[in-house]
């Protein structure tokens, strides 16, 4: 009778034991890790070249202006706005507030826009009011002036009421109506 050795028992060789002896044979031949370090320098010297120009490569060139679009840039440029807003103040004389919070609303370049036109439009009482809102970006108070059911002048009060508020402060002072300076 044989006697057992279980620890010399040899255990079934899997696809990973292959897979892991051919990386290491990779991997100790000196040929192929010369062979990839030369690739890695050759890629890093190519790489950074430019590459030249072709003759086909033109700059981009924006296509001619149709002559309306010429016509409304010119009014915009003499009335001072925007060229968005030309055939509206050339219909009402200006701007209506719906259009204006829209904008506002909407971000980005339209925004600006929006807000240089209300700036013109608003009572000159809450002009400060409003640089302020620009200045520190509370657009959710600029909002809530904005009375979409009303008239433009309830938007006018809301402004004014919103300025007052401002002025106040927070422990609620408003300023005398008489031009007095705070009460006492």
């Amino acid at each position: 009778m044989k006697p057992k050795k279980p620890h010399l028992r040899r255990s079934r060789r899997t696809c990973y034991h292959k897979m892991r002896m051919r990386a290491l044979q990779r991997r100790a031949t000196p040929a192929a890790s010369a062979w990839l370090q030369l690739l890695a320098i050759f890629l890093v010297i190519f790489g950074r070249m430019p590459l030249p120009f072709s003759a086909s490569a033109t700059s981009y060139v924006a296509p001619p202006l149709k002559p309306k679009q010429v016509q409304r840039s010119d009014i915009a440029r003499r009335l001072g706005i925007p060229a968005r807003y030309v055939d509206v103040i050339l219909a009402c004389g200006r701007v209506p507030y719906p259009i204006l919070f829209e904008d506002i609303r909407k971000g980005g370049p339209m925004r600006t826009d929006a807000i240089r036109e209300l700036r013109k439009q608003i009572p000159d009482a809450a002009i400060e009011w409003f640089d302020h809102v620009k200045k520190e970006g509370l657009w959710c108070d600029l909002m809530r002036c904005f009375d979409r059911a009303g008239p433009d002048e309830d938007t006018d009060i809301r402004f004014l009421q919103a300025t007052l508020r401002w002025l106040g402060g927070p422990n609620g002072d408003v300023p005398d109506p008489n031009g007095h300076g705070f009460p006492v």
